[in-house]
This record gives structure tokens, sequence and C-alpha cells, in this order.
């Protein structure tokens, strides 16, 4: 591999020098509209001119400075960049266990190539590749200040080239005994960042409320906010989603995991969902760095779901992360690095948000659901049909993409994905 890096940087330079320290047009029209001498993994002239010209490497003004080692180093830095990884998908854990689903069962292994990269957590600096580097899987560190500052780096890192690569957010969670059950595998199409309000204590609030949470520039609870940071709602690619839906509930859904723990606990609730088994299902997410629980967070989160939204999502399941990770990705995409139609986000319900009847909720809080194992299980269980979808129809449909909904609320609340690179929305 290095001697081949050596070979492509001499190539470069002979390259330019041909081209008498012009702008490397000579380089940009290479090969055009011919299949023979492309490079390594289809990256042909035509991509080296979108991606990385030479003239943006400084090689001309090297050549006249005479600089030979900055020439090669400069020529070694666009070979690596052309030869940066470029999964197929991407796995994004959260902590440890969550990862483990993945590196301890994928097959062919994830430990087959593991890249270190400048930025990622400290507890988790590597991004771990199969041998063909088709799928990855990369660990945040929980919260949203930990998922955002990790994301953040691997999209900038040159070792990587990521803009065709599915994003698959793939994770445990709290969940409403209202809308899911232990265990079950949930496929958001809204993730909303819930904690991002006004607050007071139940001691300090107006008597009349019913919760202590209200919006940003409002006078009260359950009012639209006024003023709002553009990380609060996040909308994904609905048809991908129900793609990738469908495909994990016709093959995981008879599979998934189960204890008799759990089986216990949701017998405690009189009502479904929460007393029948796991199934796939779609559900919305919440993101808070605030872990809460019992039925008066649970019910005043609820509430901000469906205010933010207008009533468009669901809230289901609850987390710390997810809001933080897909707004990294929405500005990895206006800076040409990633393409946030590709995101998926999957929580599996680990412990119920709020008490059965007959507990407290701080006892509910501590007692032994049962749920943990069976939602890190089904992480792969329920996962595992949609890597496999994603490998199998590359060609065929994934390549090239799902386009979102035409119409309609997508990306961030400030739908920032609708303006130019460099344009600010109207807020």
């Amino acid at each position: 591999m290095r001697l081949m890096l050596w070979t492509c940087c001499v190539v470069l330079l002979l390259l330019e020098l041909s081209a008498g320290h012009a702008d490397a047009r000579a380089v940009r029209g290479w090969n055009r509209g011919s299949t023979q001498g492309q490079l390594p993994h289809t990256v042909t002239a035509e991509y080296m001119r979108n991606t990385y010209p030479l003239s943006r490497t400084g090689l001309s003004s090297d050549l006249t400075q005479g600089s030979f080692s900055g020439i090669l180093l400069k020529s070694r830095s666009v070979i690596e960049s052309i030869f940066a990884v470029r999964p197929k998908v991407v796995v994004v854990s959260m902590f440890g266990l969550e990862a483990d689903a993945w590196l301890d069962q994928f097959t062919p292994s994830l430990y087959a190539r593991n890249i270190t990269v400048p930025g990622l957590s400290p507890v988790f600096p590597q991004v771990h590749c199969t041998a063909k580097a088709d799928v990855c899987q990369i660990t945040t560190g929980e919260g949203e200040i930990n998922a955002a500052a990790t994301m953040t780096a691997f999209f900038i890192s040159d070792k990587f080239d990521l803009r065709e690569t599915y994003f698959f957010i793939a994770g445990v969670g709290g969940i409403s005994p209202e809308r899911g059950t232990l265990g079950s595998a949930v496929f958001a199409r809204y993730a909303v960042q819930v904690a991002q309000q006004y607050a007071l204590d139940r001691n300090d609030a107006p008597p009349e409320w019913n919760y202590t949470y209200w919006n940003y520039n409002t006078k009260e609870p359950d009012q639209y906010p006024l003023a709002t940071y553009g990380t609060e709602v996040f909308k994904l690619n609905t048809a991908l989603v129900e793609r990738v839906y469908n495909v994990s509930k016709t093959e995981a859904e008879h599979k998934l995991n189960d204890s008799a723990e759990a089986q216990a606990y949701r017998s405690r609730f009189p009502n479904a969902p929460a007393n029948e088994k796991p199934k796939v299902i779609l559900g919305d997410v919440t993101t808070s760095d605030l872990y809460f629980t019992g039925v008066t967070l649970s019910s005043q989160f609820d509430h901000v779901v469906t205010t933010l939204t207008n009533g468009s999502a669901t809230y289901t399941t609850t987390a710390q992360e997810d809001n933080a990770t897909l707004e990294a990705l929405v500005r990895a995409q206006r800076a040409g690095k990633a393409d946030y139609s590709r995101a998926i986000v999957l929580r599996t319900g680990s412990d119920f948000e709020r008490a059965p009847p007959g507990l407290s909720e701080y006892d509910a809080f501590e007692f032994a659901q049962g749920g943990f194992g069976p939602a890190s299980a089904n992480i792969y269980i329920a996962g595992l049909p949609v890597v496999q979808d994603i490998l199998r129809n590359w060609d065929a449909i994934y390549h090239r993409g799902i386009a979102p909904p035409p119409s309609g609320f997508y990306g961030d609340i400030w739908q920032t994905l609708s303006y130019p690179p460099g344009q600010a929305p109207p807020l």
C-alpha cells in the first residue's frame, strides 16, 4: 500500500509538471468519457476534478518555489484523500454495550480495520470496519456534547469519505408503556430535544400549572416556542424510515429477544402495548441530557413533543444523543461531507419511563425490570436486516439514495437544508 501511495504521488507530480505548472486542467480532463485507466475504488478523474482538484493542493506554487519535499507531502495528502475509507453503512453506538452488540456478532469482523480518528471520544478513539470497509462502527460516548463532538470529528476527518454513507444510529432507550414495551424496536421519524426550555421547581411554579417546563419566549407550558436554537426538532427521511422499518419488521420481529424477568414486569401494566411481547414499531424519540423518569416528567415531555411538532410526532422512546448526532449530520451535509437523507434512528426499549400501578416512581426506576438484556440484544436482531438490506440492494436502490418526500417539513426545525450553504435561513 505504501509503495502504491508513493507511486501515485509520482504520477501526480508528473501530471502537474506536464501541465506546465497550470491549474491542473489536464488532470481534470484525463480519462473523461473513458473507462480505461480508472483509479481504484472507481475514483475517476471526474471524481478528482469534483473533489480533489490539484489546484487546491498548492502543488504548482511548490513547483515554482522548488520545494520538492512539499510537493511530495501534498501529493501524498491528495492520494490519502482519494483512498479514504468509503463505508456504505456506519453503525453509530453511544456506549460500550451498544457497540458490543455489533462488534461481538457482525460477520465479517468489524475488527478487521481499526482506524484511529483524532477528536473522537478518548474512551472510544477508533472506528471499527470490516476488511472491505463497507460496514463500520463508531461509538460517540453518552450525552449530547459527546455525540456532537465525536460525530463532528468523524465528519471532518480526511480518513473517511462519508458522502454516500448511511448512518444507522442504534441504541437502547426508555420507552413509554402507552406506545411500546420492554424489548420493542422503535424506528423514529422525528427526534425532539425536549429539555431545551425554561424550568421551575414544582414548589416555585404557579399553582395552576400542570407542568413546570415551558418553551422559550412563551408565558406558560404547552405554547409553541417563539424562539428556538435550531436543534429542537429533526424530521428524518420518512421514505427511508418506512423501508427499513418494513424490512426489520418482516425479518426480525418474530426473532426479538425477551426475558422472563421482562415478561413478569410487563404483567404489572393492565393495558397493551405495555403488557404485550416486543415488536418492531414506528415511534419517535426524545433527546435530553436530563435522564428523566416518572409519570410527571414523562407526560410533560410527551406534551412537548406534541407541541413542537404540531401533533405530528408520537412520543415513544427516550434517549440522550440523537438530536446532537443529527445536528452534526445536518452541518456535515451543508459542508459537503455527508447526506442527511441517509440517517436512520433505532431505539430499543430497555426500561419503562414511568411506573406501573402499585409501585412508586422511584421504586420503579430502581426495579430490575428485565428489559436491558433484551433491548441490547434487539439492537442487533432488529438492526442487522437493515444493514443487510443496504448491502444487498446497494447498486439497485441505496447507492443513488432514497429521496425524501418532496413536500413538508424535513431536516432541522430551521429547515436549513432548504437553503444553500452560506445562506442563513430566515428566523
